[in-house]
């Protein structure tokens, strides 16, 4: 045989070789391998700035979280069972104790501590999505996927009641649109009633009728006269916006806090503030543009008598001057469908677990409640964005010995959900702040009723021993302001790393940089786990 024959002879086989070899290659070797090329590339990219559409957009998680105890570690491990991006932690380690401060402080450290975080990313992420909740009383129980979709198209809906609240042309020149989405609640707190905070906000896109014919009155119930309110003041119990929208947001609340006085301390009070000024200043570009089009009688008498920022007509209200500009503009908007999070506070009978299959369950629900007369919660029907997300008890090792005690064919629809009965809605977060007559305590006593609860043992094993790979979501995006002509693209937001690359699904980071495995931080696993079988240890290293 010539000696070119034999030579291409043996590279055949090697190439037949090399193939088979790759065949074989278990798929977690080349997930992790995946992660390591596709981040070196995407940061080389990066520093390198090759172009913007090589820099990655990333999904953060942030948790303000001072100490640790068992009410912290619900809020990681429901995010971990998830899949949510490891955390990052805002604040911890430190004590707040000033005297002169509501909560000795705590509450106002939570704006220096994110601002801090912000201000120390490279601003080439700032198209990145930050979610910043509560540490203490949120839990997670649908999968970030949907959290991000559900998010664009609130932005989406809310860009469209501001064309509707501006005109397009006042939109559009004085650049307003909405970027930031925070939580809702019932009632105006903890400003006064004559505050923009409360008096200038726009009304809930919730319909009219949502709590039946005596919707938005108070009610004879001297626990809460908000019961039948519909959602339309901020709570900064959950926030979700870009990296640029919140570290400006953020940065104009601590020019705030350094102009309150002693007994001052609530972030929440911030916040509602520059939510109510923004909404005075949109109400005062409202009126320009509308004296600058052709006027009309009819039209200008009525929005002269409920113009607030009138001072003829404003009464008690504290007024601000109109600036002219959109100065004080920063984004907001209100999640008033209560799809991202559920706030319970003032909303305590609202909700119930239920299994979207259970048409029984769910009619017996409903009725219990005044004044409804039908189920509004779809039986059987489960909302299309999470159907598309994956299964509750999906994860890549899910044909492993380990999930020998996972229900792997359990569906979404017959998994308990934590359900608003007048909306129908399962939000993304429970946010449990309901406190009046002891309800705080449902952070014990609903823990079971999660449905990752039973199995968060098996489901935390599995998150930790899964490859290192990236956490990608695919949603649609709405570029611009949702106008007619835009473009909805797939994007993936990956999960940043953090300082120990190895092991950062087995715990969290501090801002210092720190990094916390689950079982240095967390102690009470009876409680987390209720299943006997002692402390969590990482499933990698037992013997």
């Amino acid at each position: 045989m010539p000696a070119y024959s034999r030579l291409a002879t043996v590279l055949a086989l090697s190439l037949v070789v090399t193939c088979t070899i790759w065949l074989l290659i278990p798929s977690t070797l080349l997930l992790s391998s995946r992660r390591t090329v596709v981040t070196s590339l995407k940061d080389e990219q990066v520093r390198n700035n090759t172009s913007p559409s090589s820099v990655p957009h990333y999904l953060r998680l942030l948790i303000p979280g001072s100490d640790i105890n068992d009410n912290l570690c619900k809020t990681l491990i429901s995010a971990a069972v998830l899949d949510y991006p490891s955390p990052t932690l805002i604040n911890f380690g430190k004590v707040f104790d000033d005297e002169t401060l509501i909560f000795g402080g705590s509450h106002i450290a939570k704006i220096w501590g994110v601002l801090d975080y912000l201000n120390s990313l490279d601003r080439i992420y700032d198209d990145g999505i930050a979610v910043l909740v509560d540490g203490y009383d949120v839990w997670f129980q649908l999968r970030p996927e949907v959290l991000l979709g559900r998010y664009f198209s609130t932005i989406t809906y809310q860009n469209g009641r501001i064309r509707t609240q501006l005109g397009n042309e006042a939109a559009r020149n004085e650049d307003v649109s909405q970027k930031v989405i925070f939580s809702s609640q019932k009632r105006c707190w903890p400003k006064e009633a004559d505050s923009p905070a409360c008096y200038a906000v726009p009304e809930s896109s919730l319909r009219p009728d949502v709590y039946g014919l005596d919707t938005d009155t108070d009610v004879d119930d001297e626990r809460n006269l908000y019961l039948r309110h519909r959602q339309r003041f901020l709570n900064s119990g959950m926030a979700m916006d870009p990296v640029s929208a919140l570290r400006a947001i953020f940065q104009r609340a601590l020019e705030k806090t350094k102009e309150k006085g002693v007994g001052f301390g609530s972030d929440q009070g911030i916040f509602a503030e520059i939510f109510g000024e923004q909404e005075f200043q949109r109400h005062c570009i409202a009126k320009q543009y509308r004296r600058a089009s052709k006027p009309n009688r009819i039209v200008d008498a009525w929005n002269k008598e409920f113009d607030v920022t009138d001072p003829q007509t404003a009464g008690t209200h504290e007024i601000m001057d109109c600036a002219g500009d959109n100065t004080y503009d920063f984004g907001i908007g209100l999640d008033y469908d209560m799809i991202l999070s559920q706030a319970t506070v003032f909303s305590e009978y609202d909700t119930a677990w239920l299994r979207l299959d259970d048409a029984h369950a769910i009619e017996q629900a409903s009725l219990a409640q005044t004044p409804l007369t039908e189920p509004r919660v779809n039986a059987g029907r489960i909302p299309a964005d999470i159907a598309r997300s994956r299964p509750p008890f999906h994860t890549e090792l899910e044909r492993r010995l380990y999930t020998a005690d996972l229900p792997l064919e359990k569906s979404w629809g017959q998994v308990p959900l934590f359900t608003n009965l007048y909306t129908g809605f399962s939000p993304v977060a429970v946010h449990h702040n309901a406190h009046r007559d002891g309800l705080k305590g449902r952070i014990q006593s609903h823990w079971n009723e999660t449905w990752f609860q039973p199995y968060a043992r098996t489901l935390l094993d599995l998150r930790v021993m899964e490859p290192a790979r990236p956490i990608e979501v695919e949603v649609d995006v709405v570029e611009g302001r949702g106008e007619e002509g835009s473009s909805s693209i797939k994007r993936a937001y990956w999960a940043p790393h953090a300082s120990d690359f190895e092991n950062e699904r087995a715990g969290v980071t501090t801002i210092a940089g720190d990094f916390m495995r689950y079982e240095q931080m967390c102690t009470g696993w009876e409680e987390l786990f209720r299943d006997d079988k002692g402390p969590w240890r990482d499933p990698r290293e037992r013997v």
